[in-house]
C-alpha cells in the first residue's frame, strides 16, 4: 500500500537544509556568513533532477512505470524536458528497488524537523519511506538522478536527517529498532544503504542538535564572531559558496599543498609538498582533500573573474582579456544547407555519416533482440582502469599484484 499524505508547506524557508548539512554540521559559522547572499541560478541539471523526482513520485503513487511518461513534457525552474527513454528506464531502477520493500509506504514526505534539530521552522523532504513494521525497520530511500560525485549512505548527515525526521513522524506507529537510509544513483550504476539503530540515530540528533543552535545563533553575530566559528573540511567546504573567499578554506587548501605554510599573505615563496616523500597517513589525508581543493581553486577564479568584470581593477597584477573564440558554426543551418544544396554539392559532400555506437542502437534495437543478439558478438569493452576510491566504497578491491604496465593514465575522477 501506499500513501502520500503531504502536509501544508510551512511558512518560512528552513536555514538548516537538509541537502546542506554536511557543511553547516561541523562549520557552524556558514550558516551566518551565507546569511543575505542572493540563491545561486537554477541550473537545468537540478531541474533534471526535478522532473526525475516527479516521474518516480508518480510512478510509486499511481502504480504504473515510467515508460508510460516517455513523451511526457514537463518543467521546473523555467526549464522544459521531455521525458525520454533514457531518464524512463533510470527512474525504474529506483522505482523498482523501492517496491521491493516491504510495508506501507510514503512518497515525498515533508518531514517537519524541528525536534531533529532543535530549532523551529526547519523541514525537509524525503523521496520514499516505507514502514517494515515486521522487520521494526524505517527505510528512508533517496533517489540521486545526477551523473556526478558518488555518494555514500554511511555517516551522511543529509541522509541521517531524513531518517531521523521519519523515525520522529513514525515513532508512534511501531516498535522501531533500525532505520535504513538508502542512496540511489542509477545514472552512475551507484546504490548505496547503510542500517543505524534508533539509539545511534538519537545520540546523532543529539551531537547535531548543539551545531544547530549555536548555526542559528550566530546569525546577526559581528564577523569576526562568525569567522571564528568556520571550520574548513574537505566535505563542508566542497559545495560551500563561500569557498573562494573564505579564509578558513584558503588556510586549509594552502596548508595541504605547501611546505612551512604560515598565512595566505605571505610574500616568501613557498615550496610545494612532494607527494613521493608523503607518509602513508600524510598521503590519505591529502587524498581526502583533492576534490575540495580542486573546487576552491575553481571559486577563487570565479571570484578573480568577478571581480575584473565589475571594475576591471579589483584585482592586482591580473588584467581582463578576450578569451579563446567559441567554435565555428551557422547562424542557420536551413540557410546553409538550402545554399549548398543550390550548388549542386553531392549528399556525401554535405553530410558526414558515422556507425552508431553500441550504446545508440541498444536503444534503437530494443524491439529487434534477435539482431541485438547477433550483434553482441562484435562487441568489445575495455577494462576500467585501475581507480582509487575511499575505503567504504563497495566495490571489490584489485590484488595489488596485478600488473598495471599498461596504464599511462591513472583515472583519479572518484577522487576529485
Amino acid at each position: 500500500m501506499t500513501t502520500s499524505k503531504r502536509p501544508a508547506p510551512p511558512p518560512a524557508h528552513a536555514k538548516l537544509a537538509p541537502s546542506a548539512s554536511a557543511r553547516w554540521i561541523p562549520c557552524t559559522g556558514s550558516i551566518a556568513a551565507t546569511e543575505g547572499l542572493p540563491a545561486e541560478a537554477p541550473s537545468e541539471f537540478a531541474a533534471e533532477g526535478s522532473v526525475a523526482h516527479e516521474v518516480a513520485a508518480y510512478c510509486l503513487k499511481n502504480d504504473t512505470q515510467a515508460v508510460d511518461q516517455v513523451g511526457n513534457v514537463m518543467e521546473h525552474d523555467g526549464f522544459e524536458f521531455t521525458v525520454d527513454d533514457e531518464m524512463a528506464e533510470f527512474v525504474q531502477v529506483y522505482v523498482d528497488k523501492v517496491r521491493t520493500r516491504k510495508g506501507e509506504k510514503m512518497i515525498e514526505e515533508l518531514f517537519d524537523l524541528r525536534e531533529v534539530y532543535g530549532v523551529d521552522l526547519q523541514f525537509g523532504t524525503g523521496d520514499a519511506i516505507t514502514m517494515d513494521v515486521e522487520a521494526k525497520q524505517i527505510i528512508v530511500d533517496d533517489l540521486k538522478f545526477g551523473r556526478g560525485v558518488i555518494v555514500y549512505a554511511e555517516d551522511n548527515p543529509q541522509m541521517y536527517s531524513y531518517g531521523a525526521g521519519a523515525l520522529v513522524l513514525l515513532d508512534m506507529l511501531g516498535d522501531w529498532e533500525t532505520v535504513k537510509v538508502a542512496i540511489h544513483q542509477p545514472r552512475c550504476g551507484h546504490y548505496d544503504e547503510h542500517v543505524i539503530t534508533v539509539q545511534a540515530l538519537k545520540e546523532w540528533m543529539s551531537d547535531t542538535q548543539k551545531s544547530a543552535r549555536e548555526a542559528i545563533d550566530l546569525i546577526g553575530r559581528s564577523d569576526e564572531e562568525i569567522a571564528a566559528h568556520f571550520v574548513a573540511g574537505p566535505k563542508q567546504c566542497q559545495w560551500c559558496p563561500l569557498k573562494g573567499t573564505c579564509p578558513a578554506a584558503a588556510a586549509f587548501a594552502h596548508a595541504t599543498v605547501f611546505d612551512d605554510f604560515n598565512d595566505v599573505t605571505q610574500d616568501t615563496p613557498m615550496a610545494t609538498k612532494n607527494p613521493t616523500k608523503l607518509e602513508p597517513e600524510a598521503l590519505a589525508v591529502c587524498l581526502e582533500r583533492l576534490a575540495m581543493i580542486g573546487k576552491w581553486c575553481e571559486a577563487v577564479a570565479e571570484e578573480g573573474l568577478r571581480r575584473a568584470t565589475s571594475d576591471g581593477k579589483s584585482v592586482p597584477r591580473y588584467k581582463l582579456v578576450s578569451g579563446k573564440k567559441g567554435a565555428r558554426k551557422f547562424e542557420s543551418d536551413t540557410e546553409a544547407e538550402k545554399l549548398l544544396k543550390s550548388a549542386r554539392l553531392k549528399v556525401d559532400e554535405m553530410y558526414s555519416r558515422k556507425l552508431m555506437t553500441p550504446a545508440q542502437l541498444e536503444k534503437a534495437l530494443k524491439k529487434r533482440v534477435k539482431l541485438w543478439n547477433k550483434i553482441l558478438p562484435l562487441i568489445v569493452q575495455a577494462d576500467g582502469k585501475p581507480t582509487l576510491v575511499p575505503e567504504i566504497d563497495k566495490r571489490p578491491a584489485l590484488t595489488t599484484e596485478a600488473s598495471f604496465d599498461d596504464v599511462t593514465e591513472p583515472d583519479y575522477g572518484d577522487l576529485i
